[in-house]
């Protein structure tokens, strides 16, 4: 007998497979179960019937693989509309029969009692024999279809076990070079800060702990003797990483004090140009005062000498 599970599920595989509406099936339990009532119609049509032992059998093999509640439905009606010999039973029309009666699924009309023992002990002994071989091609084909599946699924948990072990030792190798980076760069930090002046390591400890007036007066008076990146490169090395913009407004600080002090130190250079100027202004008064007074004293005592002791002492002078 033709396998017809299997082929159902082949065309399932391929997309071809399509439900009795024309729509295509996506669910594999919804294929398995046209599988089953395929095949089942086949049986039918070559044997004109089926064990109602074998029907029972594929209602728990149903029931136990998840098959749609429908189709387990109408296997249990069509079970139960069966005789206890497994043959369905024949509808009626009025007081017509439109089969013969059977016992047993064996036909009675035209057998002696003999025979009909004899043909159901066959018959019973065939059934045994049946459920003894095992599961039916089409109960093979979903198991192996359900192997298949199980197997894809326990792949796919291992893949991705795999990739997450992956990425657990990927972090795990990341976290321990930016551990040793710290700590290289924690002793490099170190090194160069027992090499800074400690007057300096203190100053910028003192100015991290004030008001930013006192860090604007650190970077200034430090600007004397260094660039502004060396001061930041100190700084950092004290204190640690700094905000660049939080850097960029103590620059602009700083200029503006720098600037404002420039201001002051050329006003206060020019208050004492003037104030040297003054001074010099009122020696010079002082002195040419000085110079006049001494003048008149002696233009006065000039005039207290006798006029003609004066001519004398004129020509002699002119001589």
């Amino acid at each position: 007998m033709m396998n017809k599970v299997g082929k159902v599920m082949h065309e399932f595989k391929e997309g071809k497979l399509k439900s009795s509406s024309g729509q295509k099936v996506t669910n594999p339990k919804q294929a398995i179960a046209i599988g089953i009532a395929e095949q089942k119609a086949m049986k039918k049509m070559s044997m004109g019937g089926e064990p109602k032992a074998m029907v029972k059998k594929e209602v728990a093999f149903m029931k136990s693989r998840g098959a749609p509640k429908s189709m387990v439905k109408h296997e249990m009606a069509e079970m139960k509309g069966m005789k206890k010999g497994g043959s369905v039973m024949q509808s009626k029309m009025g007081s017509v029969k439109t089969a013969a009666p059977s016992m047993n699924g064996i036909a009675m009309k035209g057998k002696t009692k003999g025979k009909m023992v004899k043909a159901s002990r066959l018959y019973q002994q065939a059934l045994a024999t049946q459920v003894q071989e095992g599961p039916s091609p089409a109960e093979q084909e979903i198991q192996r279809v359900i192997q298949e599946n199980e197997r894809a699924r326990i792949e796919a948990e291992r893949i991705r076990a795999e990739q997450i072990e992956q990425e657990r030792i990927r972090l795990e190798q990341q976290r321990q070079r930016e551990l040793a980076e710290q700590e290289r760069i924690r002793i490099q930090r170190e090194q160069l800060l027992q090499a800074l002046p400690q007057d300096l390591v203190n100053a910028v400890l003192a100015a991290s702990q004030g008001s930013i007036n006192d860090k604007v007066n650190l970077l200034v008076t430090q600007r004397q003797f260094l660039p502004d990146a060396q001061i930041r490169g100190i700084v950092e090395l004290v204190l640690g990483k700094q905000n660049d913009s939080d850097w960029s407004s103590l620059t602009q600080l700083a200029n503006e004090e720098q600037e404002r002090q420039r201001l002051e130190e050329a006003a206060r250079q020019e208050a004492e140009r003037q104030r040297l100027a003054e001074e010099e202004r009122k020696t010079l008064e002082k002195a040419s005062r000085a110079a006049r007074e001494a003048e008149e004293k002696r233009q006065q005592e000039i005039a207290k000498v006798p006029s003609s002791l004066v001519d004398q002492i004129r020509n002699i002078a002119s001589r």
